[in-house]
């Protein structure tokens, strides 16, 4: 770059340079974005950490404005992909970071060329950025944008047919909120002025496409604002107080714009807007009033960095004017426990004079604008003023935050407060998209009649890594009866399998005469899982009609059912021939077969039964036999100790096959112990 261009922002093509802005909260990429648009860059937005690092390799900024803590990938993976990437740019990390290692770890980083906390100066930003655009790189990407000739981009204009400016006058925080916000939403720019002279300073710099001006009797500056808007032709909406309806026909000889009178309705003042606009062309100017600018700056920042002593200092406006003056001396020497005192006391007052509403409107009107403290202690001043009804009603509107603490908070209290009307809000966020959130959500829905919520509290936790809470299930467990088993049936009939599954386990802890029926139905289910889960859960309720389900479902085509029917079975009182048989089979993951359960019923009988069998092995039918000589090789797993038993039950000697008979009673014994320590073993594991 030639060494006359000392500034390299002066000679920079207006919208040549590219600025990607990387926050999740978009009141703070929209002042970055006023900031950067009016020192002539181009900016790009991400709200996310996946969407910055794709413009950013996409779009190659000459500029970075990067958060720290965002969704998807937080600032410091950004900055590790940047850098295995060789991506280019100069980074200013703007964060609330308070992590010092974090934050250390972060500037180290080759590229990164400032870092700023929150909230942020906005001089200081603006001075950050130009000593920036003074680096070596920088200077390269101003050279060859002018080098490459460019074609100038207009700046961001507030003066045509979708955006105007226009300036509020307003004594109310409230009302200028509710003004502003209607104004925004339609896409205009928005200055709301503290006095009139700062009003009257605006129209002189340069006359705005608009004024709205409330006007009350003996208001000395809404009568100078609108004195200015007459002489310098602002069109204005004039907004006259109640009861005074001479002011209001003196302002409508005016002809200024529409009159309206308070209360004002919203459509009302939608409409007066439009008749506004409609009698009006947009003003074209060449450049904007530095005071609008540095309001809206102002204003953008407020948004993000309103203070408790902010909203103190609003709500004073309601006091006469004597205890106006006593309130603001105690703010200003205050600590903010006694600010927040004040606060307090003062809401109380409105309480006990009837004034209730306007307390919540400034609740509200501090709670959209605060800081995260801010609306905490809003949460708080809503329990002072409000029954528990009212609240619930507003909190319902608050859930919504952006901030993913204050929605876990905000979840808390309406379990706290169990106003049933809150209960479908609740299980909406369920699925939000921050775990902590669908964990305050479970939490506040625990606290409820469980009659009302345990449908989508077990569909929760059976989707969810958690498990199914101990204090729901021991309040389930201890007042189970008709309406709560009517639930799970209705539950294991018309959710998925992992709910039907879940509802299967949830029985077998039941261990109730009411709950067999519903899983003798389980263990029919089409879907394998919840056979499994039906087959272990038929064990823990030890039921002849259920054991005798489990003895046909041994059969199962899945693997996985035939090794939970072995458990379940297991936790039976078989004879040990049985069990032997039955655990000697999963053991060798043998198919079973319809003959195998045929031997396996009779051998849980009576212990004689298999004597018999044994004594007459060799007149068994060819299925029996193949399964005692299973049996006997599972007792007997040398060749020579085998052989032996066999000879001596198939001997004609009846000595002899007593001698078979005697080995194969203790070797039942022995294996039986051995099995029964292995399988106590194996399902404490798996618990």
């Amino acid at each position: 770059t030639p060494p006359d261009r000392a500034d390299p922002i002066k000679n920079m093509p207006s919208g040549a340079i590219k600025v990607l802005v990387a926050d999740d909260v978009e009141n703070v990429r929209r002042l970055y974005k006023k900031i950067l648009n009016h020192m002539g860059f181009s900016v790009i937005e991400a709200g996310d950490g996946d969407t910055a690092i794709d413009l950013w390799r996409k779009e190659n900024p000459a500029l970075v404005l990067l958060d720290l803590n965002m969704p998807r990938k937080d600032g410091t993976e950004i900055l590790r992909e940047r850098k295995a990437e060789e991506l280019g740019g100069e980074v200013i990390v703007i964060s609330g970071k308070k992590d010092t290692e974090t934050v250390r770890e972060v500037v180290a980083h080759e590229g990164i060329v400032g870092y700023m906390t929150k909230p942020i100066n906005i001089n200081e930003l603006r001075t950050r950025i130009e000593q920036v655009m003074t680096t070596p790189r920088a200077r390269a990407a101003i050279g060859n944008a002018v080098a490459s000739g460019s074609p100038e981009k207009a700046k961001p204009s507030v003066s045509d047919e979708d955006s105007r400016q226009i300036v509020i006058y307003d004594n109310g925080p409230y009302a200028r909120t509710l003004y502003r916000g209607i104004l925004e939403s339609l896409g205009h720019q928005v200055a709301c002025a503290k006095s009139g002279e700062e009003a009257s300073l605006i129209m002189e710099e340069g006359a705005p496409d608009l004024l709205v001006v409330s006007l009350e009797e003996g208001d000395a500056g809404g009568f100078a604002t609108i004195e200015a808007a007459k002489k310098h032709g602002v069109k204005s909406i004039i907004i006259v107080g109640e009861g005074l309806e001479p002011l209001e026909k003196k302002m409508r000889e005016y002809a200024l714009g529409p009159v309206l009178s308070k209360p004002v309705r919203l459509g009302t003042f939608r409409w007066a807007v439009e008749q506004a606009f409609s009698e009006s062309k947009p003003i074209h100017r060449e450049s904007s009033s530095n005071t609008f600018c540095r309001i809206v700056e102002e204003q953008l920042v407020r948004d993000h960095a309103y203070t408790i002593f902010d909203f103190a200092k609003d709500l004073s406006a309601v006091l006469p004017e004597g205890a106006k003056e006593t309130f603001d001396r105690r703010l200003e020497n205050g600590s903010m426990r006694e600010i927040q005192t004040a606060i307090t006391n003062l809401l109380r007052k409105l309480r006990s004079d009837g004034k209730t509403d306007l307390g919540v409107r400034y609740i509200k009107h501090a709670f959209m604008h605060g800081n995260v403290e801010v609306r905490n202690f809003c949460l708080a001043l809503l329990r002072e003023l409000l029954q528990a009804k009212e609240e619930a009603e507003i909190l319902l509107k608050l859930v919504t935050d952006e901030d993913f603490r204050i929605r876990c908070q905000v979840l808390e209290r309406l379990g706290e407060l169990q106003v049933k009307e809150s209960v479908p809000i609740v299980v909406r966020f369920l699925n939000d998209d921050v775990w902590k959130v669908r964990k305050s959500a479970a939490a506040a829905l625990e606290q409820f009649d469980l009659s009302m919520v345990i449908e989508p509290l077990i569909l929760f936790y059976s989707r969810s890594s958690e498990p199914f809470p101990d204090r729901i299930r021991n309040r389930l467990l201890g007042r189970t009866g008709a309406t709560e088993i009517s639930m799970l049936d209705g539950l294991a009939r018309k959710s998925g399998p992992e709910v039907r599954a879940f509802v299967a386990e949830f029985l077998g802890d039941l261990k109730s005469k009411l709950s067999v029926r519903m899983l003798s139905g389980l263990l029919k289910d089409s879907n394998p899982l919840v056979r499994a889960a039906a087959a272990r859960a038929s064990g823990k309720v030890n039921n002849e009609k259920l054991r005798d389900s489990l003895f046909t479902l041994l059969t199962d085509a899945n693997s996985e059912v035939q090794a939970a029917v072995v458990d379940g079975l297991c936790m039976y009182k078989l004879t040990p021939p049985a069990f032997v048989f039955l655990c000697g089979l999963g053991e060798r993951g043998k198919r079973i077969s319809e003959s195998a359960v045929r031997l396996l019923a009779t051998f849980n009988r009576t212990e004689a039964s298999c004597e018999k069998l044994l004594d007459s092995l060799s007149k068994q039918s060819e299925d029996n036999r193949r399964y005692l000589s299973l049996f006997l090789s599972i007792l007997f797993p040398e060749m020579e100790k085998l052989n032996e038993v066999v000879a001596q039950l198939g001997s004609g000697d009846k000595v002899a096959r007593r001698k078979g008979i005697d080995l194969v009673n203790r070797a039942i014994k022995d294996a039986a112990r051995s099995l029964k320590k292995n399988t106590n073993d194996t399902r404490i594991q798996r618990g």
